[in-house]
Parts: C-alpha cells; sequence; structure tokens
C-alpha cells in the first residue's frame, strides 16, 4: 500500500508489477522485469515504486506515469527484500546472496554493501529516523546497521540452536517510536525486541544476544 493510501502494489512470477487504485479498483500491470518480481515498495512520497526480480535487478517506476523510469543489476543473486529510508534518499535491498546494499536513490549510486548474514536476507526496514536498518535473515538473527557508520552494531539471535527453516525471520518492523521492533519467523512466531536508536557517534560494541 502506497503511503498516501491511493494505490496498493504487489509483483507477480510473471516478472509483471502490478497496481490497483484503492478507490476505483482499476489495475494497471507493469512489464520490464524478466523473472518473478519477489519485492516491492512505494517511496514515502508515493510517488516512485521500487521493484526487485529473482535476477538481482532493480526497477525504478513513475507511478503516476506508470512508467519504468530506471533500472540495474543490484545483486549477484535474487533480490528478496527493499526498504526505503523516511526522507526517501536511501535504498536498502536485500538478497539472498547474504548481503544489504545501500543506494543513493536519486542517482542509484551504491553506497556501501553491508555484510554479516550468513544466509538469505528476507527483511528490512528503517527506522523512524532514518539512522538506524534492521535486518532479518534466515540464519535466524536480527540484525540493527546504524546508516551513518555503515556498520553493524547488534545482532539478535532469537532461536539459538535452532537448525530448521521455519524459525527464519521474514519479517521486521519498527514502532513508530523507533523503540521496539517486531519479528515474525516463517512459522508465524511474533517476538517484540527493545531496538533502541543508534546515533552517528555511537560507539558502543554490538551487542549480541
Amino acid at each position: 500500500m502506497s503511503p498516501d493510501r491511493q494505490v496498493t502494489g504487489a509483483g507477480y512470477v510473471s516478472g509483471a508489477v502490478g497496481l490497483w487504485e484503492t478507490s476505483s479498483g482499476k489495475n494497471d500491470l507493469l512489464t520490464g522485469h524478466k523473472r518473478w518480481v519477489v519485492a516491492v515498495i512505494f517511496s514515502p512520497d508515493s510517488g516512485t515504486l521500487i521493484s526487485g526480480d529473482l535476477e538481482g535487478v532493480i526497477k525504478v517506476w513513475d507511478v503516476a506515469r506508470r512508467r519504468c523510469t530506471d533500472s540495474f543489476a543490484a545483486h549477484t543473486l535474487r533480490v528478496v527484500s527493499l526498504a526505503i529510508s523516511p526522507d526517501g534518499k536511501t535504498l536498502a535491498s536485500g538478497s539472498t546472496d547474504h548481503t544489504i546494499k545501500l543506494w543513493d536513490l536519486k542517482s542509484k549510486r551504491l553506497l556501501t554493501t553491508l555484510s554479516g548474514h550468513m544466509r538469505s536476507v528476507w527483511a528490512l526496514a528503517f527506522a523512524p529516523d532514518g539512522t538506524t536498518l534492521a535486518s532479518g535473515s534466515g540464519d535466524r538473527t536480527v540484525r540493527l546497521w546504524n546508516i551513518p557508520r555503515q556498520r553493524e552494531v547488534a545482532t539478535f539471535n532469537l532461536y539459538p540452536g535452532s537448525v530448521g527453516e521455519l524459525e527464519e525471520i521474514m519479517f521486521v518492523e519498527f514502532s513508530p517510536d523507533g523503540n521496539n521492533l517486531a519479528t515474525i519467523t516463517r512459522n508465524g512466531t511474533v517476538k517484540l525486541l527493545r531496538a533502541t536508536a543508534f546515533s552517528q557517534s555511537d560507539t558502543r560494541p554490538i551487542a549480541r544476544r
């Protein structure tokens, strides 16, 4: 759902991106991807839609004009998660290549690659102030990243000793005040974490739980 609640979007196995107007139900199909579109997200101003596919390609769409304005190879493997900072300037993409990449959304320039997860990065979410990014992975950990410093600042091992896929972290989301983080696993288990936003000057060691 777009932030202004005027449009909903979804990816298709065919590679198309579907847009529905919430007031009329009118549907448009945006074509261009060659493989299944796994992740879609709207910009904070609702004017742009970002989509990622199984070939590692990210496309940028003008919602009003229903056309692609940019396309680039983002990862060597599948793009399975996307997040946009609250100011609309930074795009985060997660992949089955185990990495997170940060992009300047205006220039599409790669800012940095965040490494640390041992399996696919299924979920991403920015804190409301934009300084912290949360990631959830198939390695059953949630990690917090300080965006200004471009470094990991906390790791939460929520299911120690688990070796199955049911505890893979598939969803993360901050509370509106940024103090709490909700996580959901593949089997539907919900856990709430205290997730203090880390400032640019933060130099505390990585907290592992």
